[in-house]
């Protein structure tokens, strides 16, 4: 990934802490605005009284919401309302927001009243305390609304600008993924070892296999240098490209590779990165099957367990390097960057050895169903 990609999250925090800074400072105006309300109603009523004695007065009450702003806004990404489950956010907030109503309370009647004004007449009590609790909760409700919705705003537009980054880092992968599959599917001992199975095919007169061989190297060809590709494919549809580059595969191996294919139809119907299957199939073919001489197998499963899709390649081939070496290289670690960048750091791939003997190459993600998918396969 770029450097710059990697400053994001600290240029995020950045800017949430200026968010917050500044909605503290906002809690100025109604301070201001509201002593000078005060200092018009003592002048209109010619009461003593100065502006900074009304200011004296206001601000301390409001100082209480320029105290919490940073707290709510952290709040809203710890407990947000923007995701389910919401029962214990709404709950935290509204527990907040009652609390700031009382600590309000508090600093109007016992500070401002007693200390500032020494109203006798009135000396602080509970029920004086509980009188001003409840003539400002609907204010309280209000104003810490007020501070959520901000907050939930900047956390929607931090967000919507994450997605954009990652697509535009998905694109770029994308792009190299392209160029990638392209010089493993193309490269030359592959073409090399293709034509020559066209050419034995056709000096046995098997027109058809030659044709058919023919057909699917150009499908795959085309497959992997269109410009357009999505960034995702259907499960279904990736298969099919799969099944393409195992049927050349077939014709080059014979009867020393037999294939099962054995994906549920929800899995089917799911959506995936694109060039992500394959990857997995060359990689069991070169490390696996490429080694030994005797027949092999190759088996790709599909199962949705616990929300989250599990598509694994296996073979009974060579197995793992012995001195720990990482089979697939630059294959395999294209993949599950470009799985990581699409559905978040919860997104996996496996390379593993089998009990029995092979290899078992395996990515897990979330399930996200295709477009016009029902979600009873969620």
């Amino acid at each position: 990934m770029p450097r710059s990609g990697n400053r994001l999250p600290f240029l995020a925090l950045e800017s949430r802490r200026r968010a917050g800074f500044l909605l503290a400072g906002a809690w100025l105006i109604p301070a201001i605005l509201s002593s000078a309300q005060l200092y018009t109603v003592w002048q209109l009523a010619d009461r003593p009284g100065s502006i900074w004695r009304a200011l004296l007065i206001q601000a301390p009450c409001w100082l209480v919401y320029a105290l919490i702003t940073p707290l709510v806004l952290w709040l809203e990404r710890r407990f947000s309302l923007r995701h389910p489950p919401r029962g214990r956010a709404i709950l935290v907030h509204l527990a907040l927001a009652i609390l700031s109503a009382a600590m309000w309370a508090a600093m109007q009647r016992l500070i401002v009243r007693s200390v500032l004004i020494a109203a006798a007449a009135r000396p602080f009590s509970g029920g004086v305390f509980l009188n001003a609790f409840l003539s400002w909760l609907p204010m309280a409700f209000l104003a810490y609304g007020m501070i959520l919705a901000v907050g939930v705003a900047l956390a929607a537009s931090e967000e919507a600008r994450e997605r954009e980054r990652r697509a535009g880092e998905l694109t770029r992968q994308l792009a190299e993924a392209r160029l990638t599959a392209l010089r493993a599917q193309i490269q030359p001992h592959f073409l090399f070892n293709t034509l020559n199975a066209v050419s034995a095919l056709a000096e046995e007169g098997n027109s058809r296999a030659v044709a058919r061989t023919v057909e699917l190297l150009s499908g795959l060809l085309r497959a992997t240098l269109r410009d357009d590709a999505p960034s995702e494919y259907r499960v279904e549809d990736e298969l099919r490209l799969v099944e393409q580059y195992l049927a050349i595969q077939q014709i080059r191996h014979g009867d020393r590779l037999r294939i099962t294919i054995d994906v549920t139809e929800a899995v089917r119907a799911a959506t995936i990165s694109s060039f992500a299957i394959q990857p997995l199939v060359e990689n069991a073919i070169r490390h696996g099957i490429g080694r030994r001489m005797d027949a092999s197998s190759i088996e790709i499963t599909g199962r949705i367990v616990g929300g989250r899709i599990v598509l694994a390649v296996s073979d009974d081939g060579a197995g793992l390097p012995a001195e720990g070496g990482a089979a697939g290289g630059v294959g395999l670690a294209n993949v599950r960057s470009r799985l990581i960048t699409l559905y978040g750091p919860s997104a996996e791939l496996r390379l593993d050895a089998r009990p029995a003997g092979g290899a078992v190459a395996s990515i897990s993600f979330p399930l996200v169903p295709a477009p016009g998918v029902s979600e009873a396969y969620a």
